[in-house]
């Protein structure tokens, strides 16, 4: 369940995760609606504000379709992360993410012990 916040000089519609209906916000007012809004593109231009509750976001991305095989941007930012040993950049896409990961796990020296020895 997230709280959302109509920034915006108008009103805004959202669609609630949990019964499929559309939900309209008055300007300057808030409503509480299911989903989870982190990544929605009126809360990333700032045309409304979202307070999730993080116990009730978990199930729900637990639950999302698969979106035909297009990776998890969240997985790719903590496989990044822990790679590079640094923030992944917040406008990466996955593609870049995914890239990124792949250079590195090519270039990261083989510790497996596995050499063979030539003579």
């Amino acid at each position: 369940m997230a709280e959302l916040h109509n920034l915006h000089t108008a009103p805004v519609t959202v669609t609630d995760a949990a019964i499929g209906q559309r939900v309209t916000i008055q300007r300057g007012h808030s409503a509480l609606v299911s989903g989870d809004f982190r990544e929605h593109l009126f809360v990333k231009s700032g045309m409304i504000r979202a307070e999730h509750d993080e116990a009730d976001i978990k199930p729900l991305l637990a639950n999302k379709p698969d979106s035909g095989g297009e990776p998890d941007k969240t997985a790719l930012r903590e496989q990044y992360e822990e790679l590079l040993g640094k923030k992944a950049p917040s406008a990466a896409s996955a593609e870049t993410l995914q890239r990124a990961i792949d250079e590195a796990l090519a270039n990261k020296p083989d510790s497996g012990g596995d050499a063979v020895a030539t003579e």
